[in-house]
Parts: structure tokens; C-alpha cells; sequence
């Protein structure tokens, strides 16, 4: 029986600040203060030259993160939507 390598795993890739922040549709000094709070995405490396990188996965997981907390506020008003008061 011959063992079979497993594929190596790409490393995740890295993507600037001011790409994380369009992609977000959000400005960079949003991005900023949100790095500085603790809020968006988590992740985040500062390179020797002090450019701010993000991990593709953990842009990923906020977005994911993000479009279900949005899914979960539309699904909690949607069914019947507000009452109104008979009058």
C-alpha cells in the first residue's frame, strides 16, 4: 500500500489595509478606529515598514459574520412585521 502525500495548504494570503477597507466599502480611517476598538475584521499584521496587512480568512469570517447578524435582524422583523394598534 503506497501512503499518499497530502496537497499542501496554501498559506492565507495577506491583503493590504486600504484593499480590506473598498472591499468593506468603508474609508481606511474607519478601518483604522475599528482596528483600534477591537471591531472588523480580526487578523490583522503590521509589517516592518508599518503597513497594515489583513488575513484573507479573517476578512472572509467577518464578512460571513456580518451578512448573518444582517440575516438575523431582517428574519426577526420580517415575519409579521410591526403591529400596529387598533384604534
Amino acid at each position: 500500500m503506497t501512503k499518499t502525500k497530502a496537497p499542501k495548504v496554501k498559506p492565507d494570503s495577506l491583503i493590504p489595509a486600504p484593499a480590506v477597507a473598498e472591499r468593506l466599502g468603508i474609508a481606511e480611517k474607519t478601518l483604522h478606529r475599528w482596528r483600534l476598538s477591537g471591531h472588523g475584521p480580526r487578523g490583522w499584521s503590521r509589517s516592518e515598514s508599518g503597513r497594515v496587512f489583513y488575513r484573507e480568512s479573517a476578512v472572509e469570517a467577518y464578512l460571513s459574520e456580518r451578512e448573518a447578524r444582517a440575516a438575523g435582524e431582517v428574519a426577526e422583523v420580517s415575519p409579521g412585521g410591526p403591529e400596529l394598534d387598533a384604534a
